[in-house]
């Protein structure tokens, strides 16, 4: 969605910067799943926490989402170069944040 958005806001080129910036998260989610796999699997407790904290998370952003007043599309957006990289910084923080990726990776 987020690359979604910046292809629409600001261009193709922001588009791909922000896929790239929540392609490269992905990869450190990956290492971090299949280490954690093992202590998820020994210890029953940690998984019900983990479980606990991405609930809370998911029901955090549902709320955030639902009351959150929609942006007026920009038209005539000229993009810039700067943009560009800000979609970037933008992907990487919102796939960095992105918890649940870890037990997904897990799973896979």
């Amino acid at each position: 969605m987020v690359v979604l958005q910046r292809s629409i806001q600001a261009g193709e080129k922001a588009g791909v910067m922000a896929a790239l910036g929540t392609f490269i998260p992905e990869f450190a989610y990956t290492f971090i799943a299949v280490y954690g796999y093992a202590t998820i699997n020994s210890n029953v407790e940690i998984g019900k926490i983990i479980q606990l904290f991405g609930g809370i998370v998911l029901v955090s952003l549902a709320i955030f989402y639902f009351f959150r007043r929609p942006e007026e599309p920009k038209i005539n957006y000229t993009s810039t170069r700067k943009d560009s990289y800000r979609g970037f910084r933008k992907g990487f923080f919102t796939a960095s944040v992105n918890m649940l990726i870890i037990p997904f990776w897990a799973f896979v």
